[in-house]
């Protein structure tokens, strides 16, 4: 999925991506796709992603929001211990879409955004996570940072390593997650976008 907001491209890796990196920097033999490759994908003007993590309330969301802004800034001091002003890693958000700050709010970097509006009450019965999804929008309406990409994670993502910008300026990079399938759900898209 790519949302052009104010010249940003979002993209979103998930694990298998990350596992196919690690395989093809161990296996002389493995080799990722040119639109995975970072040696071989065009950088984008800044060359850096922004990484914004959607969380709500509660002990273990943040519990985990915790532990995955750690392991986000073990990664890009190694990162750029290595690599210098060419880690893709830029800053990190984590939007926490309850309205209302939290303890954690002087540790990680965070901005409080509404929940989604009531009007969606029915919907959210059914479908809580899109909170998020409303979060993202409103952030990227109402702030600015300077990366010109978008890493979408949540709290339970953790950054074992740096992982290259795979998205170009004319081409997204995602993970399909086979189980986030519209098709089952379609009445409810539906109602989200008429």
């Amino acid at each position: 999925m790519s949302v052009q907001q104010k010249g940003t491209r979002i993209f979103y890796a998930g694990p298998e991506v990350l596992a196919a990196q690690d395989r093809a920097d161990s296996d002389s033999d493995a080799s990722l796709p040119a639109a995975q490759d970072p040696s071989r994908a065009a950088a984008g003007p800044s060359g850096k992603y922004h990484v914004v993590s959607t969380a709500g309330r509660g002990v273990y969301m943040e519990w985990q929001s915790r532990v995955s802004y750690f392991w986000f800034l073990k990664a890009r001091e190694v990162c750029e211990a290595e690599l210098g002003a060419a880690c893709p890693m830029g800053g990190y958000t984590r939007l926490l879409h309850s309205g209302e700050a939290d303890r954690w709010m002087d540790e990680i970097p965070t901005v409080v955004m509404p929940p989604a509006p009531v009007e969606y009450k029915d919907i959210l019965q059914r479908f809580p996570v899109l909170h998020r999804s409303f979060a993202l929008k409103d952030w990227l309406e109402t702030h600015s940072f300077p990366e010109d990409y978008v890493w979408m994670a949540e709290p339970d993502h953790i950054f074992l390593h740096a992982p290259p910008l795979w998205a170009t300026p004319d081409k997204p990079a995602a993970f399909p997650f086979s189980y986030m399938n519209p098709r089952p759900k379609e009445e409810w898209i539906r109602q989200l976008n008429p």
